[in-house]
């Protein structure tokens, strides 16, 4: 690699040589003044090829650089090796990018990308199916433009992201549709949609079963239950070795009474809304009614409880 002292020395030999000849000829400033002219001359002419190369479309420029030499040599083959390698890292990036594509439009869920002026900018093969997205019409379109419904765009504005939206799907009813959006580079947004249709049909049918199961049981439990308190009125007229088993299926029969309670109570939150008016509720007895129920629970084992819990407390709920 030539340097810059190089070029010195040649600019100083040029000119010691110029001196030399003008000495000769008794014309030693005109000498010197021709050589310094052929000198600027030169690099001018390099400038000239290089803005021309420069000047060339990227995609039709000619392969090699113009050839000269010295200081020129090195700016041109400095300037093409810088090139190489732009071209080498755009040929990546666009595989990178091309793989990418490719493995997202495999995925079930759409994937949309959103530029800072908030128009689409790239989606998956999922999105067109999903949202009804339409190649390349639908590009450099604002995404509230073509998903037009009010809690969409309210979500969209807003720009909490932290929880998710979920919304039916445009233009498709029995389809229900999660929005989930990130934030990424100079406020472009990644938006990944997912169809949870059926998970919201298999929530349903979840809490369908445990309220029916909570009622079926109800009625059998309470009538053991009844049976059961029945005969421990009468517990005079019977065996002593009955007595024990009894109250003990009495105080089981209670225990499953609870449970059925508490799943119709979770039927009941899952599927009603709560109240605006919450009710005050005594911690005191509440914990009381769970060392009952517990116990209950544990009656053959040497378990110590102990409460500390003031009477007054309260709790709004």
């Amino acid at each position: 690699m030539h340097s810059w002292q190089s070029e010195i020395k040649r600019l100083i030999v040029i000119l010691v040589v110029a001196s030399m000849l003008g000495l000769l000829l008794d014309r030693l400033l005109l000498a010197c003044l021709l050589a310094l002219l052929c000198y600027a001359a030169f690099n001018i002419m390099q400038l000239r090829r290089l803005h021309r190369w420069l000047s060339q479309d990227p995609d039709s420029r000619s392969a090699d650089p113009p050839e000269s030499i010295g200081l020129w040599g090195d700016i041109f083959a400095g300037i093409y090796r810088l090139q190489n390698q732009e071209r080498k890292a755009s040929v990546y990036l666009a595989n990178i990018i091309d793989k990418a594509q490719e493995s997202s439009a495999a995925l079930e869920i759409a994937v949309v990308m959103i530029n800072k002026q908030n128009n689409l900018d790239w989606w998956n093969l999922a999105s067109e199916k999903m949202l009804g997205l339409t190649y390349p019409q639908d590009r450099n379109q604002a995404v509230t433009n073509l998903i037009r419904n009010p809690a969409f765009a309210e979500y969209f504005q807003n720009e909490n992201y932290a929880e998710t939206l979920n919304m039916e799907a445009p233009g498709k009813l029995n389809r229900v549709l999660e929005f989930q959006i990130a934030l990424f580079g100079e406020h472009e947004r990644l938006m990944i949609v997912r169809d949870i249709t059926q998970l919201q049909r298999l929530e349903r049918m979840r809490k369908d079963f445990v309220g029916n199961v909570s009622h079926e049981l109800a009625t059998p439990i309470t009538v053991i239950k009844g049976y059961l308190e029945a005969i421990m009125d009468n517990m005079e007229g019977l065996d002593s070795k009955w007595r024990k088993p009894i109250q003990q299926m009495h105080q089981q029969s209670l225990r499953m009474e609870n449970i059925v309670r508490d799943l119709l109570l979770l039927s009941s939150l899952e599927t009603k809304t709560l109240p605006k008016h919450p009710k005050r509720i005594n911690v005191a007895a509440l914990i009381s009614e769970i060392e009952h129920d517990t116990r209950q629970m544990f009656q053959d084992k040497s378990h110590q409880i102990e409460i500390d819990c003031e009477e007054q407390a309260e709790i709004t709920g």
